[in-house]
């Protein structure tokens, strides 16, 4: 530019003044005086133009301090005044604090998002002929990394980066801004375990000397990678990390991203409120600073994935719409292509199925233009259930496949479960078994790794910040070397050599690719109908042999259990008899301990067996129901006696809340108490702290009376889409060698089960972390019945002079000795272990009662001495009990038919014995 006659007039008071003015920038403005810089500024436009080398050196020292202050809070502000002093790409000088002046302007430029700008003033000081400082020369490179990163050209701000990385002398604070950079580059790229070693290199630089800003993006990087991996744990503890130091420094650039950040990890933990306050916190520092449109546009799209978790379809929408709106302002494709898909989701919830499919069809456009494969995969799996709702199955396999390729060139495990689970729908609606249990497989694997690797990753994080600055140093030491070796061997070749090399060979695989490609095409297309009907049968043919092979594993499920129950309640008898007896009789406490011990372990393989009983019955249609009228409340208090003591135990609570203490049902009654047993069981199992709750009401609905037994828990909760799984046969919401929880994973369909036989139902409500409310629906008699009670006879006043006897037929020893211990000291009983000589004992003695086990080996069985024994006159109308191991096929209703008074399944206690006995002797009587 030329000089101008006018600064030469100048006098010394006006360029006094004019420095003056430059210096109230270098001490620095406090928010609220921002209007006042910008008027002094614009009272600069009478002064002359600083043409002088010498003052023009002087006005550049003076700019250089105040840009340093302002490039990042007022840019607008520096690029005014460098106007004014006619500071810019054109200027001749090479002195370096030109260079540092303009590097200066140039970040202005880039902070105001005028790139071509910045550019241009990067590229000054680059130049060959250029000689700015190292550090202006590394700061620069750094600028033009970001700029390059803006615009997506990853491998332009690779370059510029491994310029900075590759020089041993760059301080750490730009060591650690170039690691930010190579970190999101590899992570744009979809490599994400290179980003996030970069991003450990440079959270591994000491503290200090590292720009807080700098360092708590870093922490965001890393906690946004572990997140795309599907770690949320540590995505959540990186994000707090970077969340200190925004409050610490009071950086409103910083809070808000971490917030942000914050928020969409509690939405994707399903804790929906704090998920809201935390993008309320990211909205009120949104309005303290300077973002781009697409940063609001973030916040409205989260609050809108919120409220459609929340269940408020219509403010989801209003959030959605607003972020669209921001996001297509700002020209953020990224951004349109989510809330696009954002958007779909929430149609699908309103059964709007078309309208849906063509805001995901935008969606998918909008990412394939952007090549950005990793948010793709996501959007096909919307559309993939989209189309499995239009009943269009074809093409939701295949847009299922694709998300499935980028997953896995991708490496996004996390998104293997949801991709196979929605496989695993469309087969078994399609009626293709094998395949549905197939992908059913692959969805459990993956679900069951991922809790796996979230665990193992927990153990592993102590470790790794012990090592990290070890290795941290040594990777960094390697990482130059190789870069240096690779660049000296690169150095060898001309560049654009390779690159004519490369774009040559690439043209020629594709040409034969294509060639190959509809080669094969035209020839499968020939043989396509015929491969077609042979799958179709042979599917047919597996359908078929499956069928056979299925009905023949239930038979000999069916013959194993029957086998197995009887084989192992004989000896369950006697070892939860005997440590019954020996947990009453024994003095020492540690014995005692060891008593308890035997018998629980007894009674829970006891309550396996049983569950596996009763589930066998159900799907046999072999279970038999006696229906009566009879209040609940007896029933319920009965049942909470057994389990206060094991809440207790726990340190848990039980709240029982009858709301009408006299609610009838009309309904099976034993049935009734194993549902509350099973319930009751179930909490108690899943829950570890607080309460157990039973509340007891009747309702009116649809015209119809129902009482309402509602057992609620503070356990674990069960998430949404495994409710429905918790009531299949031998199925638990957390499966596997892993699980956390006992069980074999019948009671629940047990209950249900059970449930639907008495002309019930049960409802399930959820949520994990809080806990679970099971609620059984039993129906009310609509007329008062009769409700038959068993009337026990008035003691009498007469001291019996001898005891009643007892004949025992039992022939293993270990039952016999435990159930002669149990009744000797009331009881005459004689016992025998065959039928030879108990039959002649009964001929000689007339006995009270009898004890028959039914099943006595290589003897007559029970059924046959019975017989017998009716024939003698005196035993006619003696009660006879039916003592069996095998309930899986001898049932009591079968057993009364053939003649037995009453019932007993082994393994029994001491006390169901005693009141077998009592009962029977006050038959007799």
């Amino acid at each position: 530019m030329k000089p101008s006659n006018t600064y030469n007039c100048m006098n010394a008071w006006g360029r006094l003044l004019f420095l003056i003015i430059i210096l109230n920038f270098c001490l620095g403005v406090d928010a609220h005086q921002k209007n006042a810089d910008l008027m002094e500024v614009s009272n600069t436009d009478s002064l002359p133009d600083f043409t002088d080398a010498r003052n023009f050196q002087d006005s550049l020292n003076v700019f250089i301090a105040f840009a340093q202050h302002h490039y990042e809070k007022h840019p607008e502000v520096v690029i005014e005044v460098a106007k004014k002093i006619c500071i810019d790409a054109n200027r001749k000088e090479k002195d370096s604090e030109l260079f540092t002046a303009l590097y200066y302007i140039g970040k202005s430029y880039s902070n105001l998002e005028m790139p071509d700008q910045a550019w241009k003033l990067f590229n000054r000081i680059t130049d060959v002929n250029s000689k700015p400082s190292q550090e202006i020369f590394f700061k620069t490179c750094l600028g033009k990394t970001w700029l390059s990163i803006n615009e997506s050209d990853y491998e332009l701000a690779n370059k510029y980066c491994q310029i900075v990385l590759r020089h041993p002398d760059i301080n750490c604070a730009m060591k650690a801004e170039a690691y930010l950079c190579k970190s999101i580059i590899e992570s744009e790229k979809g490599n994400y375990k290179p980003a996030l070693s970069y991003a450990a290199k440079g959270l591994d630089l000491p503290i200090d000397s590292v720009h807080p800003n700098i360092y708590g993006n870093l922490l965001n990087q890393t906690g946004y990678i572990y997140s795309i991996l599907g770690d949320n744990s540590l995505a959540l503890k990186n994000y707090l990390s970077a969340y200190q130091i925004g409050q610490k420094y009071k950086d409103k650039e910083l809070l808000y991203y971490s917030t942000n950040n914050i928020g969409t990890i509690m939405f994707g933990m399903g804790r929906l409120k704090e998920a809201a306050a935390w993008f309320d916190k990211a909205l009120g520092y949104f309005h303290q600073m300077k973002v781009r449109p697409s940063n609001i546009g973030d916040i409205y799209n989260n609050l809108g994935l919120v409220n459609q978790g929340l269940g408020n379809l219509a403010e989801a929408e209003k959030y959605l719409l607003s972020a669209f709106e921001y996001f297509h302002a700002d020209k953020d494709l990224g951004g349109e292509a989510a809330v696009l898909n954002n958007l779909a989701n929430l149609k699908m919830m309103e059964g709007r199925w078309q309208e849906a499919l063509e805001l995901v069809n935008q969606s998918i456009r909008l990412n394939r233009e952007m090549n950005d494969f990793v948010n793709l995969s996501s959007v096909l799996h919307t559309r993939a259930q989209i189309y499995n709702q239009m009943h269009q199955t074809s093409k939701a396999v295949q847009d299922l496949d694709e998300a499935l390729s980028y997953a896995t060139s991708y490496h996004l495990i996390n998104f293997f479960p949801d991709l196979y689970l929605e496989k695993y729908k469309i087969a078994k609606a399609s009626g293709d078994l094998v395949d549905a249990l197939n992908y059913y497989q692959l969805y459990s694997q993956w679900k069951d790794s991922l809790d796996q690797d979230f665990h193992q990753s927990q153990l592993a994080q102590l470790q790794q910040e012990l090592n990290s600055l070890r290795d941290s140093l040594a990777s960094i030491s390697s990482t130059q070397t190789a870069n240096t070796t690779f660049d000296n061997n690169q150095n060898n070749t001309p560049a654009w050599v390779w690159a004519v090399l490369i774009m040559a060979t690439g043209l020629a695989i594709i040409a034969l690719i294509h060639a190959l490609y509809y080669r094969t095409l035209l020839k499968n297309e020939k043989h396509m109908h015929q491969e077609e009907l042979k799958r179709t049968e042979d599917i047919k043919a597996e359908l078929a042999i499956a069928n056979q092979n299925a009905q023949e594993s239930e038979r000999i499920t069916e013959n194993f259990l029957s086998t197995m129950n009887h084989e192992l309640r004989t000896p369950l008898n006697g070892i939860i008899g005997f440590a019954s007896i020996l947990r009453d009789e024994l003095q020492n406490p540690q014995h005692i301990n060891m008593a308890i011990a035997i018998l629980q372990s007894g009674e829970r393989l006891l309550n396996t067996l049983t569950s596996i009983l009763d589930l066998s019955d159900l799907k046999s249609y072999r279970v038999e129901t006696e229906i009566s009228d009879f209040m609940l409340h007896p029933l319920i208090n009965r049942c909470l006696v057994d389990y206060r003591d094991k809440a207790e135990e726990k340190g848990l609570q039980i709240i029982y809340q009858p709301e009408d203490y006299r609610i009838e049902v009309r309904s099976d009654e034993s049935h009734v108490e194993k549902i509350i047993r099973q319930l009751m069981d179930n909490a108690l199992k899943y829950t570890e702290e607080g309460y157990i709750k039973i509340d007891l009401l009747q309702q009116t609905i649809n015209a119809k009376e129902w009482a309402l037994i509602k057992i609620s828990d503070t356990g674990v909760g069960i998430p949404k889409d495994l409710q429905g799984l918790i009531f299949s046969n031998f199925r638990q919401a957390s499966e596997g060698i892993n699980r956390k929880h006992e069980g074999v994973g019948v009671g629940l369909s047990l209950t249900r089960n059970l449930v639907n036989i008495l002309g019930g139902k049960i409802e399930v409500e959820s949520e994990p972390g809080k806990g679970s409310s099971f609620t059984v629906y039993l129906p009310v008699p609509t007329e008062k019945g009769l409700i038959s009670r068993t009337s026990l006879p008035a003691a009498g006043l007469e001291e019996i002079a001898h005891k009643p006897s007892v004949l025992l037929v039992e022939d293993e020893e270990t039952n016999r000795e435990f159930m002669v211990y149990t009744l000797q000291d009331d009881y005459d009983v004689d016992a025998y272990v065959d039928s030879r000589s108990a039959l002649e004992a009964a001929r000689h003695k007339t006995y009270d009662i009898v004890l028959l086990d039914i099943n006595l080996g290589r003897s007559a069985s029970g059924i046959e001495i019975l017989k017998k024994l009716r024939q003698m006159e005196n035993y006619r109308l003696t009660p006879v009990a039916a003592i069996t191991a095998n309930a899986l096929k001898l049932k009591p209703e079968g057993l009364l038919k053939e003649g037995f008074s009453h019932y007993l399944a082994k393994p029994f206690t001491r006390n169901e014995l005693k009141s077998l006995v009592k009962k029977m002797l006050n038959e007799a009587e």
